[in-house]
């Protein structure tokens, strides 16, 4: 993907989001193996890119040679310097909103493996 990415190009970079309320939360669906959410007020969605990539922003063209492209409340992308988006980013669980770190599981993934592996053990 070399072109240059731009508010109406997003969903060329699998940026579609979904939002709704779940039992009174709301919840952020999107391609997770993509787009991931983080947190930074309010819910920022980002992924990291490959390589140098420009991005179209509001104030013009800026490049970005390792980092994350993000989009920002009103639905425009900006590119965040890898570095930078560690100091101030955190991954959030799009269920829960809750900080995660890498390799953490969602509680009811946990609660489900440890049912199965008791009904395996039963048998």
């Amino acid at each position: 993907m070399t072109d240059v990415i731009s508010h109406e190009n997003l969903v060329d970079y699998g940026y579609d989001p979904v939002s709704k309320r779940m039992d009174g939360q709301m919840v952020y669906l999107m391609d997770d193996e993509l787009w991931q959410p983080y947190r930074k007020r309010p819910v920022t969605f980002a992924r990291k890119m490959d390589g140098p990539f420009t991005v179209l922003t509001t104030e013009g063209q800026v490049t970005c040679e390792d980092g994350y492209l993000a989009v920002d409340a009103r639905g425009y992308p900006y590119p965040i310097d890898a570095v930078e988006f560690s100091l101030i980013y955190d991954k959030i669980d799009s269920v829960t909103g809750q900080p995660i770190t890498e390799g953490e599981t969602h509680d009811s993934e946990e609660e489900d493996s440890s049912e199965e592996e008791d009904s395996s053990e039963a048998a």
